[in-house]
């Protein structure tokens, strides 16, 4: 059975475990109470947790695979959430990619200076946090996310648009408004990288 994991300390580099998504996850770093793996759903990376506010588990080479091929064993996850089971392309799990331009919003913050600059590093995230909307009409669509960061001088919200193409998601524009400044910093504006990491 799943180990739940109760420190950083617990985990390291190499080691498996269930993400707070349930995804089954290979860790390659672990920084104070943060943990951040590659999913062995869909690769995505970085996915960063902070054990102060979710729960993750260790897993077994067995349940890694386990997971990635039926899902939980001890878990009922939502059908939008079941990446196990076959769909076709176009109505591929929306909430896949949510978290796909969640988490690549979360990176742009992170490693941008004037981000760190104003929020004071490290900064993390909260899931309970999140607000989406998504629009999914096959070849075209539109999403739209908002999530709180707390670096540890400051707090803000990071604000994502995005559309769909036929092959892709592609971000028009992602801000982070610091709490208690007018003025947001904008990472990307149509579409293009504005800031200098």
């Amino acid at each position: 059975m799943p180990v739940e994991v109760k420190s950083s300390k617990e985990l390291k580099p190499g080691d498996l475990y269930e993400d707070s998504l349930k995804h089954p996850c290979l860790c390659v770093n672990r920084n104070g109470t943060e943990v951040s793996g590659i999913s062995m759903v869909d690769g995505s990376y970085p996915r960063c947790d902070d054990l102060n506010h979710t729960t993750l588990r260790r897993l077994t080479v067995e349940e890694a695979w386990h997971w990635r091929i039926h899902g939980p064993r001890d878990r009922e996850l939502s059908p939008h959430q079941q990446w196990w089971e076959k769909k076709p392309a176009y109505l591929v799990n929306p909430a896949h990619y949510l978290e796909n331009l969640y988490f690549f919003a979360l990176y742009q913050v992170e490693w941008n200076e004037e981000a760190l600059q104003r929020l004071g590093s490290p900064i993390r995230h909260e899931w309970r946090e999140i607000e989406s909307f998504i629009e999914d009409k096959g070849s075209t669509g539109k999403a739209v996310i908002s999530f709180r960061v707390f670096g540890s001088e400051r707090s803000g919200r990071v604000k994502v648009e995005a559309h769909k193409t036929p092959k892709d998601w592609l971000f028009d524009d992602l801000t982070l408004e610091v709490d208690g400044e007018k003025e947001p910093l904008a990472l990307i504006q149509n579409g293009m990288d504005v800031t200098t990491r």
